[in-house]
């Protein structure tokens, strides 16, 4: 087959996938709208096609089964520059083709899961299966550009997520979901926020140090990024439940969200969410808040030496700030009797 013929059946495959986002909503053009059901049955052949479209677009046999290390590192970028480079990896599409077949059936087997499902679990579940559809449409033609098939852009998505979509999701975390004047489409990009957030929280907590106190006792934060250093010095007498270089890559992934609004796949919250689970509530045969990250006694007081030792070297800085288990604060490393004074997770 000739290169034009080669594109001509990629344009053709990727018309006929296209298809699929309006056949899902058949009242957009004043048809009967169908059932969760129906739209799910739609909705799981337009993965089967989904499968051999990526598969030829990319040539490649078959796509590689799930694995969430893969994912996050293929899929998951840690800047600007990183996002580039993956953009130039067949490897990016890839694994985002994975991910989202992942999140897709996870989603279908949610909804089969579900009896006599309320107006609001059918609205909430039909908004999630049009907008992976959608997503996967636009990774259909980026990974069809990627190739240098000559594709039109018949699929486009603004990139920095929206004000008004991240105070719809901001009503719904304040008042609930009740269908009405809250309701809003799903906007899973929001929750990068609260991961962002818990993340650091998780990090804060494995080591005790929640922010560092000036010489007149203000308190100020204490950079992620420092205790990230002081992990990976001791990270081979540490026990994590996912890797400190894919945490490192969320958390930076996370950062690019919150301080630019830059969204990405539609199915990419999910993954994170689903991969990073075991960090916050443990392993499946210790579900505990503390399970997710084990640090010994002895490591825990050298990550606090040396952590005082860098914000020393700082002209107004001098102390670290802990919590006790009273609600009081201590705050130079000498000062600690005890690690069972402070809000730590068991050490082994």
């Amino acid at each position: 087959m000739g290169i034009d013929d080669q594109n001509k059946a990629i344009l053709l495959q990727l018309k006929n996938f296209s298809k699929l986002y309006t056949n899902l909503n058949p009242e957009w053009f004043g048809k009967k709208k169908l059932c969760l059901t129906k739209k799910t049955k739609l909705f799981v052949q337009g993965i089967n096609n989904f499968d051999k479209t990526i598969c030829e677009i990319l040539k490649i046999k078959a796509l590689p089964k799930e694995n969430f290390e893969n994912i996050v590192q293929g899929t998951i970028y840690n800047s600007y520059n990183d996002h580039q480079n993956k953009l130039k990896d067949k490897n990016y599409y890839i694994q985002n083709a994975v991910a989202f077949k992942f999140v897709a059936g996870k989603i279908v087997k949610l909804i089969q899961d579900k009896r006599n499902a309320s107006k609001l679990f059918t609205s909430n579940f039909s908004s999630i299966l049009n907008q992976l559809v959608f997503d996967s449409m636009l990774l259909l033609q980026q990974a069809a550009k990627f190739q240098k098939f000559n594709v039109p852009n018949n699929v486009y998505k603004n990139e920095q997520h929206q004000v008004y979509n991240m105070l719809g999701a901001l009503n719904v975390l304040l008042y609930g979901q009740d269908g009405s004047q809250f309701t809003i489409p799903n906007v899973p990009e929001a929750s990068l926020g609260i991961i962002r957030i818990a993340l650091e929280n998780r990090i804060r907590s494995a080591v005790g140090c929640y922010g560092i106190v000036d010489q007149n006792n203000n308190i100020g934060p204490l950079n992620l990024t420092d205790i990230f250093v002081e992990l990976g010095k001791y990270k081979k007498y540490i026990d994590f439940s996912v890797k400190l270089e894919n945490i490192i890559r969320i958390y930076k992934w996370t950062n690019i969200y919150v301080h630019s609004g830059e969204i990405s796949y539609f199915w990419c919250p999910y993954i994170i969410h689903e991969y990073l689970a075991p960090l916050f509530l443990g392993k499946s045969t210790d579900f505990s808040i503390w399970a997710g990250i084990k640090i010994p006694e002895r490591i825990v007081y050298k990550i606090w030496k040396e952590l005082e030792e860098k914000i020393t070297r700082k002209r107004w800085y001098d102390k670290l700030l802990f919590r006790k288990n009273n609600g009081k604060y201590l705050y130079k490393v000498r000062d600690i009797k005890s690690l069972n004074a402070i809000i730590t997770p068991p050490c082994s």
